[in-house]
């Protein structure tokens, strides 16, 4: 039995909650927050023992691992209080704000010998998993082209975490790690050939970013957005056909098309999970067997992503205050 606890309760930390009851050996034991009310109110809707303050999980010895629902800029401080506190830790996305903050991070956790792994549930979902196995498969032959966006509207002012610099906003961080990520989950690397456009906002982080890859033989396009409402599909083009994920991010549902946009295949994950309870499970079985590095989203896995993601900033002029 895992015993968990939740640092940060917003909207993410809810879809956790929820989940949980799926889960096997693992118990909630603790809902924290900086606002003691807001603890209380959130343990008592899902029968959570344990509430209170972030200083109070960190020194609760009924706590064993802690999922971290935090903005991003909060996700280095608190993983590194939960490890020197000698809680295991499964972090939202992106798991640091740079490479600089993840090295010192996987060092920690190497120290400490404890589990450290980044919530990036879309690697986990079976449709997904669906779609890989049946590229590794050969069912469209090879690669040929590959289009992944992500995109919805965000209006300003409103949206405050999403375009503050001080809490390390924009779309390339909050939903461009998506494209990315599944990008080379799909293609096994991200090329060293590639181009990048933004468009900036006052308040100095990026709105929307589009990013394109040169492979040997097919070229990569990958979208992020806040200024409209995205497909939001991955389609993964080949010589025999298409595999495509609508709503990637939170796939329930993959296809398989010819060339002539004939239906081969259909996959339906039929389960009643919104989906973070694949990623919740397999921490905590990870954490079960003693392991401190998930053999799917390891820390070197997550830290190429982010060394990708500081590229890209760079190459942008995107820098944040507290950097």
């Amino acid at each position: 039995m895992v015993r968990w606890g939740i640092i940060g309760l917003g909207k993410i930390a809810r879809v956790f909650a929820t989940e949980f009851k799926y889960m096997d050996h693992a118990a909630l034991q603790f809902a924290a927050s900086s606002d003691p009310g807001r603890a209380a109110i959130f343990a008592k809707e899902f029968n959570i023992p344990l509430f209170g303050s972030y200083q109070d999980i960190l020194s609760c010895d009924k706590v064993d691992a802690i999922y971290i629902s935090l903005p991003h800029n909060q996700h280095f401080e608190f993983i590194a209080k939960c490890l020197n506190a000698g809680k295991h830790v499964l972090c939202e996305k992106p798991i640091t704000v740079n490479f600089q903050q993840i090295e010192a991070l996987n060092l920690l956790a190497k120290q400490k010998n404890l589990f450290v792994m980044e919530a990036m549930w879309t690697l986990f979902l079976p449709a997904v998993l669906m779609a890989k196995q049946w590229l590794d498969e050969g069912r469209i032959g090879k690669i040929t082209g590959l289009d992944i966006e992500f995109a919805f509207p965000a209006p300003v002012p409103g949206s405050k975490r999403l375009y503050d610099p001080m809490l390390a906003g924009g779309s390339l961080l909050d939903i461009g790690i998506y494209p990315i990520t599944l990008c080379k989950f799909l293609v096994g690397a991200l090329s060293k050939d590639w181009q990048v456009s933004s468009l900036m906002l006052e308040s100095g982080v990026d709105s929307s970013v589009s990013i394109s890859l040169k492979y040997p033989d097919f070229l990569v396009h990958l979208t992020c957005s806040f200024l409209y409402r995205g497909r939001n599909a991955a389609v993964i083009y080949g010589e025999k056909g298409a595999i495509t994920l609508p709503v990637f991010w939170k796939a329930k549902e993959v296809t398989l098309t010819d060339n002539n946009d004939d239906l081969l295949d259909n996959f339906k994950d039929e389960s009643n999970y919104h989906g973070f309870y694949f990623e919740m499970q397999h921490a905590n079985q990870c954490i079960l067997e003693g392991k401190i590095q998930s053999d799917q989203v390891s820390l070197d896995w997550s830290a190429s992503i982010i060394a990708f993601m500081d590229e890209i900033r760079n190459k942008i002029g995107l820098r944040y205050p507290f950097e």
